[in-house]
């Protein structure tokens, strides 16, 4: 394998690793309007049940049965919450990260070995290919100069 084929390689897992991030973004996005309407209905459920106890109790009683029903309902929800003592499933990303970062590990361990074997076979060739690599890269990098 040559350095051109070494970049291509960092180049394709470069762009598979952007494509995951943004489609994870996008899911996440969808997820959260998600839960921004079923928050708003759930809003529109409650003041739906206080209207309706307005008309069988006063007003005042009304609101505290809404209050009291949150209370419970957020007592629970934090009693639930803490009463886990086994930690949380790891989602599949993490577990595919110690994967994925062997895989770097593995290519840039591979992209050595060749470049040293490249080197060995022909270091002349070796060097005006760095030399001409790096003029290249000078000559397309934009100058300071505004």
């Amino acid at each position: 394998m040559n350095i051109s084929g070494m970049i291509g390689s960092l180049d394709g897992v470069k762009h598979r690793m952007q494509d995951s991030i943004r489609r994870r973004i996008r899911a996440a996005a969808i997820g959260l309007s998600g839960a921004l309407f079923i928050l708003g209905a759930v809003g529109f459920g409650i003041a739906a049940a206080y209207i309706w106890l307005c008309t069988q109790l006063p007003d005042h009683q009304a609101a505290l049965v809404v209050a009291g029903v949150l209370l419970v309902i957020g007592f629970i929800v934090i009693a639930a919450s803490r009463s886990r003592n086994h930690p949380a499933p790891q989602p599949d990303v993490a577990k595919a990260a110690p994967d994925l970062a062997r895989q770097a590990d593995d290519a840039a361990k591979r992209a050595v070995q060749t470049a040293i074997s490249q080197v060995r076979i022909s270091p002349m060739s070796t060097v005006i290919t760095a030399v001409a690599l790096g003029a290249v890269v000078g000559l397309l990098r934009p100058s300071d100069d505004s």
